[in-house]
């Protein structure tokens, strides 16, 4: 897929709306020839997330497994006009040469009001240019009032994810197979009616026998 414009971003709305109705900036199938880029659907909103990364993938999943994170705006685009002016007054060449703009991995809105700024990184042993990046990330969020994060892939909760990626798909209803039992029990574990560890492989005899769930 050849990439569109920044004109044509802007033109087709890229970056603006919330939740279901939110315009990635980035496109997953911009960047298919990495293959670690991926889209998924959210299950509360049914929106396609469009992520980088394999680090993304499974983050997302954490941070939306969070019922405070009320909006995960993916790929957010940041003014190309203050990330250039950050990166000159810090003797730092401007990404681009200050024609295209940089973006979030994650802005997620909180329901106390709260918006977190999340950078999804492989490992710590970043680059001279990668760490000029983030420092103009981080301090453009500063400027608006935003905590910036960091998040590395090899700290999210694996299992967690995994458990909760196998999951989704039984969130609503009508995807339920009838009587059939492996199916309800995902469905009230999605939607938070039946409480498990999801940082332990899910054995779903047990979880049906503890809850009297079986049949």
């Amino acid at each position: 897929m050849r990439r569109p414009s920044e004109k044509t971003k802007q033109d087709r709305g890229y970056g603006t709306g919330h939740g279901a109705d939110y315009k990635p900036y980035i496109k997953a199938r911009e960047f298919n020839s990495s293959g670690t880029c991926s889209t998924i659907i959210d299950w509360k909103h049914g929106r396609t997330i469009e992520l980088r990364s394999q680090g993304e993938k499974w983050w997302y999943y954490i941070l939306r497994w969070d019922d405070d994170a009320l909006d995960i705006r993916e790929q957010f685009p940041l003014p190309i006009e203050e990330t250039t002016e950050i990166a000159m007054l810090k003797g730092y060449n401007p990404v681009q040469r200050g024609k295209v703009h940089m973006t979030t991995d994650m802005l997620v809105d909180y329901s106390n009001g709260k918006k977190v700024a999340y950078s999804v990184k492989a490992r710590k042993n970043h680059s001279k240019r990668a760490l000029e990046k983030m420092d103009i990330e981080k301090t453009y969020w500063e400027g608006q009032g935003v905590e910036f994060k960091v998040l590395y892939k090899d700290e999210v909760d694996l299992m967690k994810a995994i458990n909760i990626s196998n999951l989704v798909m039984f969130y609503k209803p009508e995807s339920l197979r009838p009587g059939h039992r492996i199916d309800l029990l995902r469905h009230l574990i999605i939607t938070k009616q039946l409480p498990v560890n999801l940082s332990e492989e899910l054995d779903y005899d047990k979880i049906g026998e503890t809850y009297g769930i079986t049949g």
